[in-house]
């Protein structure tokens, strides 16, 4: 019976371990995707601000000589409202991102303190 017992417990505290080793793995991976989002955010708001000035920069001088002024700043605006509109997308994900990697990192140490103890 006792022999029994301990091999039952040594699979129990394998199974244990495999848990927190795939917890650990799942973490790293989600870092990895977290920065690289960030990274890809972080270039995209660039792109976009260099964009939004050099849109306007080009739209003021046909500005100047156009009949139409407010079809021009219209269309200006348009793009603009579209480029915030996927920025504003694109941080939402980052953030839900960053919360569950907050999560389970969370959980993680929780795991690890519980297995300290015992």
């Amino acid at each position: 019976m006792q022999k029994k017992y301990l091999e039952y417990s040594s699979k129990v505290k394998e199974a244990d371990r495999i848990n927190k080793l795939n917890l650990g793995n799942k973490i790293g991976e989600q870092i990895k995707l977290v920065s690289r989002l960030e990274l890809i955010l972080e270039a995209w708001i660039y792109g976009a601000l260099f964009f939004v000035v050099h849109t306007f920069m080009s739209h003021i001088h046909i500005y100047q000589q156009d009949a139409f002024h407010g079809e021009v700043m219209q269309g200006v605006l348009w793009e603009i409202a579209l480029i915030l509109l996927i920025s504003l997308i694109f941080m939402a994900t980052v953030s839900e991102r960053r919360s569950v990697l907050k999560k389970n990192i969370e959980t993680y140490e929780k795991q690890n303190k519980k297995d300290e103890e015992c």
